[in-house]
């Protein structure tokens, strides 16, 4: 009886050891009521035909530059998606918590950063890399084409038994919502100081009144129409906590838009803004705009992230990305033939 209990017991700690081995999932380290995340569905592209149209488009330097960074091809990732947490108090980056994960279809090697202070170590069972230079990080790779990159104030936690449930806050569950085919999407909470600040370069002069100005900042890259011809729709959205903010933001966009338009930096732009349509809808101010199909849009897509986006604040001090577009312009109409003089009578 005795030598039965101590086999039980034996084979009870040998289970657990190995129970313990076995590779957390991603949704673990999701930090709780997240209320700012990014991501991007390579997978999804190339599902609909588009990520080779992207590729050979504007952003292809971009992607070189990505490429080098994590040292594998982009053809080889599926999805890159970053949740982070900022103090209400401060702005510093040391204040974050979150994660950045990459998945994908092949194994991902190690980036070359990685020999850059990173260390091979084990916490609470598991082999990580981390760097307490900074700020303290780690990497964890559950299984070969995924990595998950992030602070130790979120991964140590779950690498001691108390996983994260990664639910997102309800107003990034609302926001996200819909039956069309997301792509990419960002949404950032602007209720912390560099939310805040972001406000102030494309809205310099606006005035909202105490809890009014808007709460959350949504963009969104969406396949839509018919999956055998999808179309590229870009939409950006404005959440205020109740709607008393919605009409200063309403006009502020109007603004903006008509500023963007008469700059001659943005002159590529004018088109394209052109295509937005506004929405007041609740306590939300949307921007939508329809590119058409894939091959065309994504030119279109390109020109905005390149020249919006890049830049870190919109009218600030960073100068214009230069792009060249003469493929994804139509050329004007050749001029009508000129008649010959008639002949007099």
């Amino acid at each position: 009886m005795h030598i039965r209990s101590s086999v039980l017991v034996v084979g009870a700690a040998l289970a657990s050891a190995a129970a313990a081995q076995d590779p957390l999932p991603i949704k673990a380290f999701v930090p709780d009521n997240y209320r700012n995340v990014a991501v991007a569905d390579f997978a999804k592209m190339r599902e609909l035909d588009i990520w080779g149209d992207l590729e050979a488009s504007a952003l292809k330097l971009a992607f070189s530059a990505i490429e080098r960074e994590l040292g594998c091809p982009m053809d080889d990732l599926d999805r890159v998606w970053m949740v982070v947490e900022m103090s209400d108090n401060s702005d510093s980056q040391r204040e974050e918590r979150g994660i950045r994960v990459l998945e994908g279809n092949k194994p991902l090697p190690l980036p070359p950063s990685a020999a850059n202070g990173w260390e091979r170590d084990e916490i609470g069972g598991y082999k990580v890399l981390r760097r307490d230079v900074y700020r303290n990080e780690r990497m964890y790779q559950p299984t070969p084409n995924v990595q998950i990159w992030g602070t130790a104030n979120v991964m140590d936690a779950v690498f001691a038994g108390k996983p994260c449930s990664g639910t997102p806050s309800p107003d990034v569950m609302s926001l996200l919502a819909g039956k069309e085919q997301a792509l990419a999407w960002y949404v950032m909470s602007l209720d912390h100081p560099a939310g805040k600040r972001l406000l102030v370069g494309p809205f310099e002069g606006t005035q909202w009144a105490e809890e009014d100005a808007p709460q959350f900042l949504c963009m969104r890259l969406l396949a839509t129409g018919e999956s055998d011809d999808p179309h590229l729709t870009v939409e950006v959205v404005l959440r205020h906590a109740t709607p008393a903010g919605v009409p200063v933001t309403s006009k502020a966009v109007d603004d903006l838009l008509e500023r963007l338009a008469t700059q001659k930096e943005m002159l590529i732009l004018r088109p394209l803004l052109g295509k937005f349509v506004k929405k007041e809808d609740g306590v939300d101010v949307r921007l939508r705009a329809d590119f058409g199909r894939s091959r065309q849009a994504v030119g279109h897509v390109a020109t905005l992230a390149v020249t919006l986006l890049l830049p870190r604040h919109l009218g600030g001090n960073a100068p214009p990305v230069q792009v060249d577009v003469a493929e994804e312009v139509e050329e004007p109409p050749p001029p009508p033939p000129v008649e010959p003089p008639k002949k007099k009578d």
